[in-house]
């Protein structure tokens, strides 16, 4: 994928999400288990020492997918099969990396989106159209469109990453939706599975199949992932009343131009939406980021949601810039969705660092990365200690490099 400083997007269209990303046991710490179906066991990949689970002829019938009990050390790629799909008809398959402890994060890939026949086209560069590309980084190669392995939450030598012992979970983005969308569209003569949905749920059924009771789930995502995370964050509060789960958004604050309600439209994205929850049975015109953040969080104040974004991003304002905005009405317009939220929901706090470095979590800089010396990993070490945290915010020399 493309540098996002090379994306051109055809003039007049603008999009929501910008950018490219990307209870307790008594048996030792591990997740109490729950039944699930028999495979033939993993197949390791000798070359990269990924396990591949069972996978099925794609069709309506989902596979037989491995059980927490039968996942192999290191990363496990599962194929659910059924309904799940890529944009283009090739496979969906997600990882999962098993922990020590009774605590997982949920982690959805992000990588851009499309909404017409240029934008959705093989080459246009603007989203990840393929699980494979989320399979290249897993298998020890450079993530697409950022070019640097993956590190940070993904680092299990370092003692001072507090998700070393955690299951993991990755659900790649290959269908240009944001993780929202469930609907077929035909752009000219290019067909399009926009079923990010679909994939979504197929993962949350293994979760709580594999998963009676986790401690505490981290949901969180880079860029259009970030708002992936956001959505389903509801549907895992509400499936786990007993279990603390904390939101945290990784670089997308949703600014943009206000002309995105069709590409949502296309997507049929509001069905994902927990609509369940009054204040978000809305209509496409009256939504907005700050409202999904503050209506999921006030329906469930014991649990936490967070943000995280450079002030002056250099990816998320692409598309305000083309629409005629400049990047220094982007980060206002940021923080002042930010102040809207934190208003609007008392469980909800920021992290707001100088530069430019879109997305963190997956980053060496993970661990280096403080506003006034106080530095994000302990800031998301007492998040996670307390199941809160206040707001850390950059307020002078914004412009010097993400530390």
């Amino acid at each position: 994928m493309p540098n996002p400083a090379q994306i051109m997007v055809p003039s007049g269209r603008f999009l929501l999400a910008t950018a490219v990303l990307l209870g307790c046991s008594n048996n030792g710490g591990k997740p109490a288990l729950s039944d699930g179906g028999l495979n033939d066991g993993a197949i390791a990949d000798e070359a990269t020492g990924v396990h591949v689970g069972s996978v099925s002829e794609g069709g309506p019938t989902p596979a037989v997918l491995p059980t927490l009990s039968q996942l192999a050390d290191g990363w496990n790629e599962l194929h659910p099969g059924g309904a799940t799909t890529c944009c283009r008809g090739t496979e969906f398959f997600f990882y999962v990396r098993p922990g020590s402890v009774n605590r997982v994060v949920v982690e959805f890939i992000g990588g851009g989106a499309c909404w017409d026949a240029a934008t959705c086209a093989p080459n246009s560069g603007l989203f990840y159209d393929s699980a494979e590309l989320t399979q290249v980084a897993i298998r020890g190669g450079n993530l697409p469109g950022f070019g640097i392995p993956l590190d940070g939450i993904y680092n299990r030598t370092r003692a001072d990453n507090p998700f070393k012992d955690w299951y993991h979970v990755v659900i790649p983005y290959c269908t240009g939706d944001l993780h929202w969308g469930n609907a077929s569209q035909d752009y000219g003569s290019l067909h399009i599975e926009h079923r990010g949905a679909v994939n979504a749920r197929a993962v949350l059924d293994w979760l709580y199949k594999n998963f009676a009771a986790p401690e505490m789930i981290f949901a969180t995502g880079c860029s259009a992932g970030a708002l992936g995370s956001v959505v389903w964050s509801a549907e895992l509060m509400r499936h786990y009343t007993n279990t603390r789960v904390i939101q945290f958004g990784d670089s997308e604050a949703g600014i943009t131009t206000p002309s995105y309600s069709n590409e949502l439209l296309l997507w049929n994205a509001t069905a994902a939406f927990p609509s369940w929850i009054p204040s978000l049975d809305m209509t496409i015109e009256n939504l907005s980021v700050p409202n999904l953040y503050i209506a999921i969080a006030n329906s469930f104040p014991t649990n936490f949601m967070s943000q995280y974004d450079t002030v002056f991003d250099s990816a998320q304002p692409i598309y305000y810039r083309l629409g005629g905005g400049d990047v220094q009405t982007w980060s206002a317009q940021m923080l002042t969705s930010l102040d809207t939220i934190e208003a609007g929901a008392r469980n909800f706090a920021s992290f707001v660092p100088p530069g430019t470095t879109h997305c963190v979590l997956f980053r060496e800089n993970l661990y280096t990365v403080n506003v006034n010396g106080t530095k994000l990993i302990d800031w998301l070490g007492q998040l996670l200690s307390t199941g809160s945290e206040t707001s850390t915010r950059c307020t002078s020399d914004c412009t010097n490099p993400t530390p």
